[in-house]
């Protein structure tokens, strides 16, 4: 019979990071206290990098939404909704119920492209508070579009 266990290297691993995940949780919580949400989203967000729990997430999307990060609050609750569902967590309903409820808030962008272009790539450039901006992201093609499915933009 063979037996498998773990190593001893990956055993402190994981306790690293167990620890590191803990006083960073601190010390969110300490800057949640204070009222430093913009400084405890960080924290959140690398707890969650050290120690990926679907706990951790939620923290991340809560922090995110009272941070008025709402489409990264919407995006985190949404994959917390994917983890639970995957894993038969009850915490599942609650978290696609948060991101639903952000849905109706986020701003939308709307591109309309004549059938007539066949360009599979393009570049949106933003111009937001003063600032040049090139956003970069996939973006689902609604209804009879003759581009592909999901467009990429490219980075200037």
């Amino acid at each position: 019979m063979l037996g498998i266990a773990p190593s001893p290297a990956r055993a402190q691993s994981d306790a690293g990071s167990r620890t590191l995940a803990v006083q960073l949780f601190d010390e969110a919580e300490a800057l949640f206290a204070k009222g430093n949400v913009a400084e405890a989203c960080p924290k959140h967000a690398e707890i969650y990098r050290v120690d990926p729990q679907l706990g951790v997430l939620v923290y991340l999307a809560e922090c995110y939404e009272r941070n008025g990060q709402l489409s990264s609050a919407w995006s985190s609750f949404r994959e917390a909704g994917e983890v639970a569902q995957k894993r038969g967590d009850s915490r599942g309903a609650h978290v696609r119920e948060r991101a639903s409820a952000l849905e109706r808030r986020l701003s939308r962008l709307v591109i309309e492209v004549p059938e007539s272009a066949r360009a599979s790539r393009f570049r949106v450039k933003v111009v937001a508070r003063g600032r040049n901006d090139t956003w970069t992201t996939a973006l689902r093609c609604r209804s009879r579009c003759a581009l592909p499915d999901v467009l990429r933009c490219t980075r200037a």
